[in-house]
């Protein structure tokens, strides 16, 4: 064999190597290879692979009366991580992929890298037949190649703050396809759960070839966008449908699993309980008060009075300065959420009242804690920020509800001055804690600019009408000349 007969040959065989991972890649990120079209020869029904092969195919309707609830699932461990990314015109989608990895997930022990993010519109899955406008998948892949996915679906509503951030990209790479735009730093922690709580269930790839085995976590929660972002997402589709949803497939008794997070119980207190339950006697006598302060049986206001008044050792934690021109109210409601006695929706939990998915309403980013919402809360610190540049303060660092109390004890100026900016310290926490009944009970979404207005009007109407040293105008409280007040 001469030197050009084995060059041929060897050009002929590395040909041949490396199309076939070219043509697998090209079966899924080329459109022309299949469509949503039911009606289409190349439509779900004819699609190759798994897809009409396989047992355990995704997406499903996932229906309340088929789901086993756990809390052996535990909750889901994210540790996402900014990283540079790049948004693509698949045809069939719009993809947003970190370079890299942007961090990780662990789910059963595994580790799964985050590689992408994209869009299905409608939502693939559904919830008791009930299919949404907007599906997000968040795909991860492990060391040893298997692939976890968690779905978030959202209805129309309220703009997704995540979509905002990069929606000049979206709008960039939307009109056509195979374009892809690198975008910078990119942070998935942006990306807003907005519950602890989810579905988890085996299942596929929802596009070809729809490889199975992948473990999905469906967020029970259900997320909004704008109409707007909808219809971006939907521009970027080039299929005659105008959708990407893939049809719901079979169950072949599959089961799903309801996750919530297990919370850990401490042994003492599980040894203690049956013991505290045994003394207890239950007979047809009312209730009456009992005191067993220094051998007295016999509850009295004037006993109460002496035990307060007198040398005992008492929680530091429980020590509250009154502001003289708040009302009653919101002293009462500060003195309650320094000792964590506010019903939050990790207080509520402690006490076995369940309610929502316990992430705080304001901002949907973390469990709903007292040192959460007055000081971690995003909404929080757009309102503390504003009202620092309104009192002329340095901005305020504060990561607990104490840190809130001692601020105005580090601030110069007159004793007046400090005693204004501590006021406003705490009505602003009654205004936030105002905003967070308002989201849950009236469905009002919080505006930070809001919150900064009524602690400026509520603050003057306070100030002015019960300090004995409140001379200032409207004006003068607006400038915030507290020193000539």
């Amino acid at each position: 064999m001469n030197n050009k007969s084995l060059f041929s040959s060897i050009f002929i065989v590395l040909f041949i190597i490396f199309c076939v991972p070219l043509a697998l890649s090209q079966e899924v990120d080329d459109e022309n290879e299949f469509s949503y079209d039911v009606n289409s020869p190349n439509g779900p029904n004819n699609w190759g692979g798994m897809c009409n092969q396989g047992h355990m195919q995704s997406p499903i309707d996932i229906a309340d009366e088929r789901v086993e609830t756990t809390s052996k699932l535990g909750v889901l461990e994210r540790d996402y991580t900014p990283s540079n990314a790049t948004v693509m015109n698949r045809g069939y989608d719009i993809m947003l992929r970190w370079i890299g990895g942007g961090g990780s997930i662990r789910i059963n022990g595994t580790e799964y890298q985050l590689n992408q993010i994209h869009w299905h519109t409608p939502t693939e899955h559904a919830i008791n037949g009930q299919r949404f406008d907007l599906e997000l998948h968040i795909v991860h892949q492990s060391a040893d190649e298997k692939i976890a996915v968690v779905g978030i679906l959202y209805e129309i509503g309220s703009p997704d703050s995540f979509l905002l951030m990069i929606e000049p990209y979206l709008r960039a790479v939307a009109p056509t396809k195979g374009v892809e735009l690198s975008v910078g730093i990119i942070d998935p922690r942006q990306i807003e759960f907005g519950s602890i709580e989810y579905y988890r269930y085996n299942g596929s790839l929802t596009t070809p070839p729809c490889s199975e085995n992948v473990t999905w976590t469906i967020v029970n929660k259900i997320r909004t966008a704008s109409l707007e972002q909808v219809l971006l997402i939907r521009e970027a589709i080039q299929d005659e449908t105008g959708a990407n949803a893939r049809p719901l497939q079979a169950l072949n008794d599959r089961l799903d699993d309801w996750g919530y997070p297990n919370v850990d119980i401490d042994g003492a207190d599980l040894v203690a309980c049956p013991r505290l339950v045994g003394d207890v006697r239950l007979t047809n006598k009312k209730d009456d008060w009992g005191w067993n302060m220094e051998g007295h049986s016999v509850y009295s206001v004037k006993e109460s009075k002496q035990w307060l008044l007198g040398p005992v050792n008492r929680d530091e934690s429980y020590r509250y300065k009154w502001c003289k021109w708040l009302p009653i109210k919101c002293n009462i409601f500060m003195w309650r959420a320094n000792v964590d006695r506010i019903p939050t929706m990790t207080a509520l939990r402690r006490r076995n009242i369940v309610v929502g998915d316990g992430w705080c309403a304001l901002c949907g980013e973390a469990e709903e804690t007292t040192d959460h919402i007055f000081t971690a809360c995003s909404v929080a610190s757009g309102v503390w920020g504003g009202i620092s540049s309104w009192c002329k303060i340095s901005p305020l660092f504060m990561f607990s509800i104490k840190d809130v109390l001692q601020s105005s004890n580090h601030l110069d100026g007159s004793k007046t001055r400090k005693e204004v900016i501590y006021g406003l310290l705490i009505l602003t926490c009654w205004c936030l804690w105002k905003a967070r009944n308002d989201k849950i009970f009236n469905n009002r979404e919080a505006n930070v600019v809001q919150i900064v207005s009524d602690v400026k009007v509520l603050g003057f109407l306070w100030y002015s009408s019960r300090f004995k040293e409140g001379k200032v105008d409207w004006k003068g409280w607006c400038h915030f000349r507290v020193d000539l007040m």
